[in-house]
């Protein structure tokens, strides 16, 4: 933790995350326009959707309503009241509150640029709007990643606590965007675009958040 309270240290490692995150979504959307993601999303939908017993079915309806506009919003405020509350720790209650109900702007806004249908697939679960990018990766990404860095600026103490809730975060993140797949509402290029979109902005909330805590 004390690497990343030093300033250019991490105003070095937040501009390599956030231009990676621009670049990978830079791809998948030259990949979109010119109809070069059937590579990616064919083998990957197939490998998920292969098999689809009754109660990983269930279990996969389970886990995607937690990247939900209703699970997520939840979430947030949640732990801004408790943040404001309880640990007056107004400037995180603030950027949870920007974090999550501004990437849902934003996915809502990039579906309707780029209006992509959703996968032919059978959908075991109901899904309307567009399909890039992913509003549940998107969401699940911002949300609980907050989450995860404001567990690692107030609780862990070491490296290995970081990367623990990280490791932990990002393992709930994927499964709900692969569970989105497997539900056959999306290709996995929408829900890998959600990850960059998600973490893209997840990035400037903390930048933001930081920035009101500065001296």
């Amino acid at each position: 933790m004390q690497r990343l309270s030093d300033p250019r240290r991490f105003r070095r490692l937040w501009l390599a995350a956030f231009f990676f995150c621009l670049s990978g979504l830079a791809v998948l959307i030259f990949g979109l326009e010119r109809h070069r993601l059937a590579v990616i999303d064919a083998p990957v939908s197939h490998m998920l959707r292969a098999e689809r017993p009754q109660a990983l079915t269930a279990f996969m309806e389970s886990v995607t309503f937690f990247g939900s506009d209703l699970a997520v919003l939840g979430v947030t405020l949640a732990t801004a009241l408790c943040l404001s509350a309880f640990k007056r720790r107004h400037a995180d209650a603030l950027a949870f509150l920007l974090c999550t109900p501004g990437s849902i702007f934003i996915y809502r806004l990039l579906k309707d640029v780029f209006r992509r249908a959703r996968p032919a697939a059978e959908h075991l679960v109901a899904a309307g709007g567009y399909s890039f990018p992913s509003g549940h990766a998107t969401m699940a990404t911002a949300c609980y990643g907050m989450f995860a860095y404001l567990v690692c600026k107030h609780f862990c103490r070491n490296v290995k606590g970081v990367i623990l809730t990280v490791l932990l975060a990002g393992m709930w993140i994927v499964l709900i965007a692969a569970s989105r797949v497997y539900l056959g509402v999306h290709y996995p290029t929408d829900v890998l675009a959600g990850f960059f979109v998600g973490s893209a902005w997840l990035l400037v909330c903390i930048w933001i958040n930081r920035r009101i805590e500065a001296p």
